[in-house]
């Protein structure tokens, strides 16, 4: 076997393995229904109280496998319980992540379009979104600059801003992105960009009247920061 590779022995009670080396007998039989232990999603989280959560490719039978620095799987065991977090990305259509932004953003309201969105679910149930288009400002439309324009998540929900940047910097490379740019109001900390790699680029002019203008009319969204706007840059 190549170095470092683990090796586990599936069985059941009802069928025992037979072997002729006694501590291979020996050892401890679980029944495990194997196809539905390997069919379970991924995207799974196991806490821990003296380490970083450990990320889960997959669980059941009251098992889990984990990712491990050497890139080889671990195979632990873990009762079901509140310590598996299911956290799932998805994409998801303009209309739900609009929905979800106008009922739970705390002081803006959903943009006019987007390029693609993320929706992040805990347990089955959506707890934020990430809506991404191209640049409003027309000094960074250069095809290569994605806009963050909203990131929303629930409250009390840790570290869920920065996951679903992080994903949708991932997505936006792919696309073939090269710099990402978002705002925040003056008195926001900005630790949830400055975790994956954002660096703060100054401030930007106030807008009493939005993006209206008179060669282009809009009318003012019912939620909307008239104020001056901290801008955000990462280029990868």
């Amino acid at each position: 076997m190549p170095y470092n590779m683990k090796a586990f022995h599936f069985s059941s009670e009802k069928h025992p393995p037979v072997s002729v080396n006694p501590g291979f007998n020996a050892m401890p039989v679980i029944d495990l229904d194997l196809m539905d232990f390997f069919e379970k999603r991924i995207g799974v989280r196991l806490k821990s109280q003296d380490q970083k959560p450990k990320e889960v490719t997959r669980f059941g039978g009251g098992f889990v496998i984990v990712e491990t620095d050497d890139t080889y799987g671990r195979l632990l065991p873990c009762a079901e319980s509140e310590e598996l977090v299911f956290n799932e990305y998805f994409p998801i259509s303009f209309r739900m992540a609009a929905d979800f932004v106008r009922q739970h953003h705390r002081h803006n309201t959903a943009p006019q379009s987007h390029k693609f969105s993320i929706g992040l679910l805990e347990h089955g149930k959506l707890i934020g979104v990430i809506i991404a288009s191209t640049p409003k400002a027309k000094a960074l439309c250069d095809g290569f600059t994605l806009e963050l324009n909203r990131c929303c998540v629930l409250p009390d929900q840790r570290n869920s801003c920065s996951r679903l940047y992080a994903k949708a910097i991932q997505a936006g490379r792919c696309m073939g992105y090269r710099r990402y740019v978002t705002y925040t109001l003056p008195h926001e900390s900005g630790s949830s960009l400055k975790a994956v790699g954002f660096k703060l680029d100054g401030l930007t002019q106030a807008k009493p009247n939005g993006w209206d203008r008179p060669s282009r009319p809009r009318k003012m969204p019912e939620r909307y920061p008239a104020g001056p706007k901290c801008r955000w840059i990462l280029c990868k």
